[in-house]
């Protein structure tokens, strides 16, 4: 009985071996054979909204069909289609955007090449825009493109952009040689932004940021002074005499001097690393938005927590409390106030390190002040100080009682500072 039971168990394995070695792969082959025209269907009608439908299908299970109907219906501005333009461009193809707006005048250069997203050699010296045309419409070909062949001026953008007609989102890649129609850009999005639009900035990296995890996002008053922001609120100011206004700005948080001067990344050394993480970053900001993303609130909480405290109070508090006093007691036009921004003020307290800019102290009465009281508030006379100071430096109206009280060497001292804190 023993050995017809082991008979069977021997047979069994055997029979199984069999089939797995001739029947399985005939089976697959017979599915492939079924699935191939399906594929082949799918390949060749482009316009198949099954097709569309696989393609985004991770873009369906992150944002969800209702998220997914607001993106494709969605039409996105951007402003220079080189190396950041183009890669925003294509992911935003590809992610199912229903209109894109391109607006570029120039050919893509020797130099722009080697960071190019899809084009070859044969493309060096056509136009940005023609190369975008032909790609973009292979990626979706429902796609609905508009191409602006113009250089950016404050007066030209009317004939395209107003109130009553903007896209849902502005991205703005112009670069730090183009910081004068960047400014004119900013200017006229300010002027006329409607609640349906939102706009955000970049820059291209310079040579010696070449750190991927040095990449940020923030509302522009909240930047930490860097190169960009720096650039921006020079121009601006020299352009309009007004404080600039609040967007998103993404850029790299990466100073010359964190680089050794043993370290192979020099500031000689070309930048490779960032253009791809920037783009990424701007087109997974503008998507979250239009799909209406919900922010991990956690986060939002902890960057709240960690804002600037002045006496107790939030830096925006603390302005507010300030530009108050100026105008009610001391009768300062509004328009003076209004070009000092929430920027300036965060470079102020960080140049002091909140605290007193006589004694170097932080206090719990610790306010605002114009340090030469004589003169219009502007942004390099606002400083930090306690309250017994401020009541003191009241007394003081013109610049010869302000060295005969705190004597000429502590004067050039805090003048110094708020020198160094402007040119940074």
């Amino acid at each position: 009985m023993v050995s017809i039971n082991l008979i069977f168990f021997f047979f069994g394995i055997i029979s199984y071996i069999l089939f797995r070695k001739f029947f399985k792969t005939k089976l697959q082959k017979t599915k492939f054979l079924r699935i191939k025209p399906i594929i082949e269907n799918k390949k060749f009608t482009k316009s198949s909204d099954s097709v569309l439908r696989e393609q985004l299908d991770r873009n369906y299970l992150f944002f969800g069909d209702e998220g997914m109907k607001l993106i494709k219906s969605s039409t996105v501005a951007i402003f220079d289609c080189q190396t950041l333009g183009s890669i925003i461009s294509v992911v935003l193809a590809r992610s199912g955007i229903k209109k894109l707006i391109l607006i570029d005048n120039k050919k893509l250069s020797i130099e722009n090449y080697k960071y190019h997203p899809f084009a070859v050699l044969e493309d060096i010296n056509k136009n940005n825009l023609d190369l975008l045309d032909d790609y973009l419409k292979q990626l979706n070909p429902n796609i609905e493109l508009i191409l602006i062949k113009e250089n950016i001026n404050y007066d030209n953008l009317s004939k395209y952009f107003n109130k009553e007609n903007m896209p849902n989102y502005i991205v703005d890649c112009l670069d730090q040689d183009d910081i004068i129609s960047k400014c004119k850009l900013i200017k006229f999005i300010a002027d006329n932004l409607n609640n349906n639009c939102k706009f955000i900035s970049t820059f291209s990296p310079l040579k010696f940021q070449n750190d991927p995890t040095q990449i940020k996002h923030s509302k522009f008053s909240l930047v930490d002074n860097t190169s960009i922001s720096s650039l921006i609120l020079e121009n601006y100011k020299k352009l309009y005499n007004i404080g600039t206004p609040d967007f998103t700005l993404v850029y790299s948080n990466q100073r010359q001097n964190s680089i050794g001067k043993d370290s192979s990344l020099n500031k000689n050394n070309e930048n490779l690393f960032c253009y791809g993480v920037i783009s990424d970053c701007v087109s997974s900001i503008i998507l979250c938005d239009l799909a209406k993303f919900e922010v991990n609130q956690e986060h939002v909480k902890k960057e709240n927590e960690e804002e600037i405290k002045i006496a107790s109070k939030t830096l925006s508090e603390a302005i507010g409390d300030y530009k108050k006093e100026e105008i009610e007691k001391r009768k300062v036009d509004e328009k003076y106030l209004n070009a000092l921004t929430y920027n300036d003020f965060k470079l102020i307290c960080s140049g002091f390190k909140n605290g007193s800019c006589i004694k170097q102290k932080p206090t719990g009465k610790m306010r605002f002040v114009r340090w030469r009281m004589f003169k219009e508030p502007s942004r390099n006379n606002i400083v930090l100080m306690g309250k017994s100071e401020i009541n003191l430096h009241l007394k003081i109206h013109n610049e010869k009682e302000l060295i005969e009280f705190y004597t000429k060497p502590v004067v050039d001292r805090i003048d110094g500072i708020l020198n160094s804190i402007l040119d940074k």
